[in-house]
This record gives structure tokens, C-alpha cells and sequence, in this order.
């Protein structure tokens, strides 16, 4: 059997490759409108973008593209005074309206035409406005917007986090719109993005203006009402590609050809945002990490701002993480190695209270973390042992964990907003001990950050074409209320599970199927770290195997299988995967040795019995067919050696 299996195993791959490229070949081909073309934008405005620059206060930050070079103008007045019936051609409203001289410069970017940038300045705090910016003499504007300036005092506010688009097609965006057209209906004041806007325009590569196109010129209907404030991601790398789609308040003198770091306050928040692509050759393991030039300056930054209400970093690789990239588990993140070091004392030093991340696509929240000066290579960080937690009414939320008595970091990932690719959390990774909880639902993702006068509050949903559904909540709180966590405590994803389980597991490696009956042993907290463990006895090829599936608080799962056939070595093989809780369902997805997805949904069939309901990806059928053609090649060629 294991030589039937070593044979199967290329051939699976060549089937997964093979249905993989009949895919492809059946997908819509891309028509590249390159910005130097004069048609579907002419003249008109486009790869707009609005951000903060300086006082939040009293400024706003607009950044966008013409093919040809135009004036750069752009026209503020107060929302009550705008009449969006007659519009800013109104003769009525022309002495309210304030007017700013943008810059212009060809882009460094070819075929790019040209970039604009504009700042309105002498605004009044916590009042709403209307805007448009072009060219007065063609007459060619941009699509009114509105934004809300901050208040002078430090009221509660919400912004939405939102990671990775990172799309290469229209489908892609298409996604990406759907998402934050559903955002809308929870307000929030601005957007914070943790980079890879774009795919194909990577770090040390050229920039795609396609993609570009479809993730800002595309989506502002909808942007042009939120102040976007972004962080390069590796996929936005290429030199010049993200600085030349913002107006940020960057460091006089800084290095922007692959990113931008800057600042700003939002109402008593103070928010420090990293440029992590500000590195030597990741892949290099002596790589020196991130640039000291970004990283006095953020220290400075840091240094200024250590008393205020909450401190906020955002920045796209994240430092402590659960997926491949944070574990630099293929060898191409020593620069996220070197950045932990550099950059989490700094975080510990200063009081940092959350790091927004991105880079892997998952859902990641990890203890509070707190890191000594980096000395030597070992113990250079460890969890804050002595934070509490308590159980908390946030409005309409209840039962909400929330941490405090706190002195370290806390580093947050909120996955995909496309949803295009999935990273599954790294079991055994060298962050696996930093992590609170992770998980990934195969879903796009956006988490609303919600600032209380004394607490974060962290609401993460899942985003389909059909619903956007509430997914897990945090709070990080500054007060010292709660229980001691003594390094561990139960959380939201404690459930309770009784009856007994049967379902299809589909061997993908061996190219069968096994009835799996299964039944809990043990339940949740019946240890430190597990949630709960099933134990299944299965049958398959006239053998008898075992399945122990073991879920852990952390989120993640880890399926150990085991084989005995009659005169053979026993076959073992461990899969991974992860779940979550999705009210009172229990939802688990486990890779199989190919990568394909199997997802499980517990869910009540009546009185105290669950039932597992099995779907499968569509790698699984692809795998089977691969080994179905691979055995029918090995038993002709049986067939003609035996001739």
C-alpha cells in the first residue's frame, strides 16, 4: 500500500494543477486601461484618495491622477451650506465656498499620467463638509464627497479596520466594494487600512495600474465619504506605487519610494503609522530589519505621545502573529524577526496599547505582550501573566471578554477584505505561545474600532454577498477591574458539547473514505489549553483506524489519524485546521495534506444530539480524480509488464 500511495500522491497534485488550469482558462480576460489613454477618464479626476494630513482638527489630505496635465483646485464648504441640487456651480453658495491650489507634478510612475495633491487647511473641528477637486476651467471634477473634521475634545468615536484587498481582477474588487458597502451601516468616522491595496505591484517589482484603478477609482462612490489612512503593504512595494496614491504628512527628508510613516491624533487617540517594506532583502536572514532613519523617528513619535489616552500603531507585517508570515515559517520574513526586535521594546517602552496588522490573512489577537531591550537571541519579549479579565456589557453587547490591569501590547489582524486567499494559523509556529485566539472562516473580514472613554472595543464581522455577520468581540480596557488570568482564562468560545458525532472524512491522501463515528472524552477547560477532544474509530481497505481530533482554546484544531492494516506498518498522518463559534454552532475547517479545505458545522438535530454536516472544497474532488486517473494508469501499466 505505501508504494500505491507514493505513486498516488504526484498524480493527485498533477490533477490538482490540471482542474486548477481549466479554471483559469474559464475566467473573463482583463482589459488593462493604462492611465496614459485618453478614454473611459480623459481628463477627468481619478485614483482619488482623501487622508489626513497635520490637524485633524482642522485639515484634510486629497491626493489624485489626470492623464494630462490639468489644473489642481479643490473646492470646501460647509456641509448645511451645500445644496446638493444645484451644486458648487450655485452662484448662491459662491462666497462660502473655500478654494486651495493643489500641487502637480508628473508621476515618477510610467504611463501615469499626472499626480495631484491638495490640503485644506483653517477648517472649523467637528463639522461636516462637502468637496469636489479638478479643473475649474474644463470643468472636469471629481465626484462630491463629504467628510467630518475631529472634535477639540476626546468624545467616543468609532473607525473601521480593513486589511489586504489585495485583489488582481475585477471579481476581485467587486468583492471588496461589497464590503464596504456593508460597512456603511455602522458609521464609522474614517477607514484604517494595513496595506496590500494591490496585488501585483510588489515590493522591489513594478506597479499595476489596473489594480490600482479597481481598488481606488473604482471604489470611491463609496470612499469619498471616509478619510482613508493606509500603510504600504509588500504587495503596494514598487517603488513610488503607494506614496503616489496618498497625500500623507510625511517626515521632512523620509525615504518614501516604498511607502510612507507618519502620524496624527484623532481626538485623544494618538495613531503612528509604519511603513514595514522600510527594510533591506527580507529573505535575507542577516537582514538589519527596518531602517534606523523610520525607526528614531518613530521612537520620537512614540516618546511624544506616551500620555495619551490610547496609543495606536499601524503598520502591515505583523510582529505577533499566527500566521507563516509572523512565524517566518518558508524563510522569507527575517525582516519580520528583526522588526519584533527592533520594534516591540520600543511598543512596551512607550505603552502601546494595540498594533492593527495585516500580511497574513486571518483573524489574529494576541495576549498582551511585553518585550525587554533585545538582548542576545533568546527571552527577548513574554506575556504580561499579571492582566485580568472580566466579563462586560458594551451597550447591546454583553458577556464581551475584555482585558485590563494591562502592561503590554496587544497586536490585532482582522484578515482579508476581499477574501481572494485564505492563510490558515501555523500549529506549532514559533508565535503559536503569544496568541490569545485565531481562527479563519474562509470569509472577508472588517473589524469596527470603537474608542470608549475608558476601553477599546474590537467588533469583527465576516462579510458575505448574502449577510455581514458579527464574528467575535474584545474589549482592552485601562482600569484594573476583573480576575487575575493567572497566564490563562477561559473566553467567549466556551461552549458545551454532548452526544455523539458521525460523518464522511475523505483520505484524501490515500484516495478513500471513512465513516468516522466519534464522541467527546472531554469537554471544555478540561485542560489548560484544549477545548475540547473527540475520539473516532473508522474502518478503510479492511483495516481499522483511529481519529483523535482535539480542538484548542486558541482556535486551532489538530487531527491525528491512524491506520492498521493486517501485515502492514501502521499509517499516521496529522491534519490542521482551525474553528470558531458562530452563535451557538460550532464551525471547524481542516486542511487536509493538499491544502484543500473540509469544513464541518455542528449544529442541534434535537434534544441534546449534535450532527456534523460535512462540505467540501472543491480540492477534495479534484484530489479523487486525480488518484482515480492515477490508479487506472498504474493498473495498465500492471497489465503490461505482467504481458
Amino acid at each position: 500500500m505505501k508504494k500505491l500511495v507514493n505513486k498516488l500522491l504526484p498524480i493527485s497534485v498533477i490533477g490538482l494543477m490540471s482542474a486548477g488550469l481549466c479554471l483559469s482558462m474559464r475566467m473573463p480576460s482583463l482589459q488593462v486601461a493604462y492611465a496614459g489613454e485618453i478614454g473611459d477618464y480623459g481628463d477627468a479626476t481619478r485614483l482619488q484618495s482623501m487622508s489626513f494630513y497635520g490637524d485633524t482638527r482642522t485639515q484634510m489630505g486629497f491626493c489624485w491622477t489626470t492623464s494630462n496635465y490639468t489644473q489642481s483646485v479643490l473646492q470646501v464648504i460647509e456641509q448645511d451650506k451645500y445644496d446638493a441640487s444645484n451644486g458648487f456651480d450655485d452662484p448662491s453658495i459662491s462666497t462660502q465656498i473655500k478654494y486651495f491650489d493643489g500641487t502637480i507634478e508628473p508621476s515618477q510612475i510610467s504611463d501615469d499620467g499626472f499626480i495631484h495633491r491638495a490640503v485644506a487647511t483653517g477648517l472649523k473641528p467637528d463639522t461636516r463638509y462637502a468637496y469636489r477637486f479638478g479643473d475649474e476651467d474644463l470643468a472636469r471634477w471629481c465626484e462630491v464627497g463629504s467628510f467630518k473634521t475631529s472634535a477639540n475634545s476626546n468624545r467616543n468615536f468609532s473607525f473601521l479596520h480593513i486589511s489586504d484587498p489585495q485583489g488582481d481582477n475585477e471579481l476581485h474588487y467587486e468583492s471588496y466594494n461589497q464590503l464596504l458597502g456593508d460597512m456603511q451601516q455602522f458609521n464609522p468616522e474614517w477607514i484604517a487600512l494595513t496595506g496590500d491595496i494591490a496585488d501585483d505591484s510588489h515590493f522591489g517589482g513594478t506597479i499595476d495600474l489596473h489594480e490600482w484603478e479597481l481598488a481606488l477609482t473604482n471604489q470611491w462612490s463609496i470612499l469619498k465619504n471616509y478619510p482613508v489612512n493606509a500603510v504600504s503593504g509588500n504587495h503596494d512595494g514598487a517603488i513610488n506605487a503607494f506614496h503616489a496614491r496618498y497625500t500623507n504628512d510625511v517626515p521632512a527628508g523620509s525615504d518614501s519610494s516604498t511607502g510612507d510613516y507618519y502620524s496624527f491624533d484623532y481626538q485623544g487617540v494618538h495613531f503612528t503609522c509604519l511603513n514595514s517594506n522600510d527594510t533591506p532583502n527580507p529573505k535575507d536572514p542577516n537582514t538589519t530589519g527596518m531602517r534606523e532613519t523610520q525607526l528614531a523617528w518613530a521612537e520620537a513619535d512614540l516618546a511624544a505621545h506616551k500620555d495619551d489616552k490610547f496609543l495606536i500603531v499601524m503598520m502591515h507585517k505583523g510582529l505577533f502573529d499566527a500566521g507563516g508570515h509572523s512565524c517566518n515559517d518558508d524563510h522569507s520574513d527575517y525582516d519580520i524577526e528583526q522588526m519584533r526586535r527592533q520594534l516591540a521594546p520600543l511598543f512596551t517602552k512607550y505603552g502601546v496599547d494595540l498594533v492593527l496588522e495585516g500580511h497574513d490573512h486571518l483573524y489574529n489577537l494576541s495576549y498582551p505582550m511585553v518585550a525587554d531591550e533585545y538582548v542576545g537571541q533568546d527571552h527577548y519579549y513574554y506575556i504580561d501573566s499579571d492582566y485580568k479579565y472580566s466579563y462586560r456589557t458594551y451597550g447591546d453587547l454583553e458577556n464581551v471578554y475584555t482585558f485590563s490591569n494591562l502592561k503590554g501590547t496587544f497586536y490585532f489582524n482582522t484578515g482579508t477584505a476581499t477574501g481572494q486567499k485564505y492563510y490558515a494559523p501555523v500549529i506549532g509556529g514559533s508565535m503559536q505561545d503569544t496568541i490569545f485566539d485565531t481562527s479563519n472562516p474562509n470569509q472577508k473580514m472588517f473589524t469596527m474600532v470603537d474608542i470608549l472613554d475608558n476601553s477599546i472595543l474590537l467588533r469583527t464581522y465576516t462579510c458575505t454577498s448574502n449577510e455581514t455577520k458579527l464574528y467575535k468581540v474584545y474589549a482592552i480596557a485601562n482600569d484594573s477591574e476583573g480576575e487575575s488570568a493567572g497566564g490563562g482564562s477561559s473566553h467567549e468560545n466556551d461552549f458545551v458539547i454532548e452526544g455523539n458525532y458521525s460523518f464522511n472524512y475523505q483520505f484524501s491522501r490515500y484516495g478513500h473514505s471513512a465513516k468516522v463515528k466519534m464522541s467527546t472524552v472531554k469537554l471544555i477547560n478540561a485542560e489548560a489549553d484544549l477545548a475540547a477532544k473527540f475520539v473516532g474509530e473508522f474502518t478503510c481497505d479492511g483495516g481499522e483506524g483511529q481519529s483523535i481530533l482535539q480542538l484548542y482554546r486558541t482556535g486551532k484544531i489538530v487531527m491525528t489519524n491512524k491506520l492498521v492494516i493486517e501485515g502492514e506498518a501502521p499509517i499516521e498522518f496529522i491534519t490542521s485546521g482551525s474553528w470558531y463559534m458562530e452563535g451557538k454552532e460550532l464551525i471547524m475547517t481542516i486542511l487536509d495534506e493538499k491544502e484543500a479545505n473540509v469544513i464541518y458545522r455542528v449544529k442541534p438535530s434535537g434534544g441534546t444530539n449534535l450532527g456534523l454536516v460535512l462540505g467540501l472544497s472543491i480540492g477534495i474532488p479534484v484530489l479523487v480524480a486525480g488518484i482515480a486517473v492515477g490508479v487506472f494508469f498504474i493498473i495498465k501499466k500492471k497489465k503490461k509488464e505482467q504481458k
